[in-house]
């Protein structure tokens, strides 16, 4: 084994990775790049890190994302980043937030950086997200450590967005506050071997009308929340404008390992000929374009799923494909059949959700509009994978994640801890063996 400056151990095989990854730089250093990384580029990527499958992580005992750095639960995170592993996956998803790097700055990567060390001791890749557009826009950073309650038997109740409303809309922001945060992120974590991808923003221009919107009625505990988000087209004409300044900052960075990706959230459609909408077609158009692993969206059943996958497959045929959120039991967007056709499709595949906590995404997303019993848990649960406890929700999920992972060839690289580089070594080592053995076999006729 080896260890670097941070003190990160790697093995022999992860040394020459990470050599090729400096050579890579080097011949190109003097090249910057304002696009995303070529089709084939790609693809060897995807192909050397097998095929992942896993969960978009928050511990238990965070109800958002600035409780989930702020506090940094790390018993809590450990146990249960260990369950991950136990029932074989490999990739997270995880969310970072603007305000906690804002006032803790280097204390909130050393965080970030445990916990990409602790995932990456049990086998799983972390695929960071940056920028957040959905839930609540008016995110606050308390220094006593403590965030609101979450709202009782609500899905999602106090995720947040990032940045919040007050700097999206204030463009000045943009480039002296925002485009800091980014760069520094990314600096940071642009060319780490334990980050599977960098998510540069989740579902941009949400406008979030059944929740912080004006749209419809609320619960009584979310009356609170009512039109506290702007106006769909205000919202969709902003991230029209800052998408495209993003990308150029990530891009001036230059060549990085670390892929980016922004996910195609919501699928197009074609009779909606509002302002909002046809912004909205505009923005996934851009993301598949500028995406260098195509990631996207999906709670639909297995059928819808395909539709979409196939609409993306046709438009752009050379680039891997990424599910980096599924899974919604009553629209029939379940485990079972959608993991093993992912697998088939070498399309890796993330569900929404894996321990049931304060997050409380067991209820649906119309908790926000229906009032749901907090005396019994809503059957079935949207979504999520395992009780507090570590015991699954559903048996018959455990079984098949069981059959699944037992079905999975033992040399499929990712699933046993061999990657490209591992593998193309041992390889290397037994053809010197062999030539060995052959010049041995004609010194000494007898061998």
């Amino acid at each position: 084994m080896f260890e670097d400056d941070n003190g990160h151990r790697f093995s022999a095989a992860e040394r020459k990775h990470r050599l090729c990854i400096v050579l890579q730089f080097l011949f190109s250093k003097n090249r910057t790049e304002m696009a995303p990384w070529p089709e084939q580029q790609a693809r060897e990527w995807y192909e050397s890190q097998g095929w992942r499958q896993g969960a978009n992580f928050i511990p238990s005992t965070a109800a958002n994302q600035i409780e989930m750095w702020q506090n940094f639960d790390e018993e809590t995170i450990q146990r249960e980043l260990s369950w991950v592993s136990r029932i074989g996956y490999n990739a997270v998803r995880v969310f970072l937030h603007d305000l906690v790097w804002k006032h803790e700055k280097e204390d909130f990567f050393d965080k970030v950086d445990r916990f990409l060390t602790l995932a990456d001791g049990l086998g799983i890749r972390t695929i960071l997200v940056l920028l957040e557009g959905i839930w609540d826009p008016v995110p606050t950073y308390t220094e006593n450590q403590s965030q609101l309650p979450p709202r009782p038997a609500v899905h999602n109740s106090r995720w947040l967005q990032s940045p919040g409303r007050h700097v999206l809309e204030n463009k000045t922001l943009h480039e002296s506050y925002l485009r800091l945060y980014v760069e520094q992120v990314i600096g940071r974590f642009g060319n780490d071997t334990r980050v599977l991808m960098l998510d540069l923003f989740d579902q941009p221009e949400n406008d979030n009308r059944k929740s912080y919107g004006s749209y419809g009625n609320r619960v009584e505990v979310c009356q609170d929340a009512l039109g506290t988000e702007m106006s769909g087209d205000l919202k969709a004409q902003l991230i029209k404008e800052l998408v495209p300044r993003l990308l150029n900052w990530v891009w001036s960075l230059g060549p990085r390992s670390v892929p980016f990706t922004i996910p195609a959230w919501t699928a197009v459609d074609d009779n909606d000929d509002s302002n909002y909408g046809k912004i909205q077609g505009e923005l996934r158009h851009l993301y598949l374009n500028s995406s260098d692993i195509i990631t996207f969206h999906n709670y639909a059943n297995l059928t819808q799923l395909l539709n979409v996958l196939g609409e993306i497959r046709d438009v752009y045929p050379g680039r891997p494909v990424a599910l980096s959120s599924f899974m919604a039991r009553e629209s029939h967007s379940t485990l079972d059949p959608i993991l093993q056709r992912m697998y088939q499709e070498n399309v890796w595949a993330l569900h929404w959700g894996f321990v049931a906590g304060k997050i409380q995404t067991i209820y649906p997303s119309d908790s926000w509009n229906i009032e749901y019993s907090v005396k019994k848990e809503p059957l079935p649960w949207h979504h999520d994978l395992l009780r507090p406890n570590g015991t699954f929700y559903s048996k018959s999920e455990q079984a098949y994640l069981s059959s699944f992972r037992s079905s999975l060839p033992t040399y499929r690289i990712g699933e046993t801890g061999w990657d490209s580089v591992s593998v193309t070594a041992l390889a290397g080592c037994l053809l010197v063996l062999l030539t060995v053995l052959l010049l041995l076999r004609n010194k000494f006729p007898l061998i």
